[in-house]
């Protein structure tokens, strides 16, 4: 993987980030609305972005549906 590639995938994961935050604030007021967190993982592939939305777990037993964009 390239410095380059590395690079951009760390660009991707922080514009998730900021992205989901944005959402998250912006619907923080609305009624029913789950708030929803970004998920980052290391990557051994060099297909696009790491970080992943999902809303958060009700519990810590359960796992969170993982979505990409």
């Amino acid at each position: 993987m390239s410095l380059l590639s590395i690079g951009k995938s760390g660009l991707y994961a922080a514009q998730a980030a900021l992205a989901t935050t944005g959402n998250n604030i912006t619907n923080a007021n609305v009624a029913g609305y789950s708030r929803e967190a970004v998920v980052q993982a290391a990557s051994t592939s060099m297909g696009g972005p790491t970080a992943t939305s999902a809303p958060e777990p009700k519990s810590p037993r359960s796992s969170a549906t993982r979505t990409t964009s």
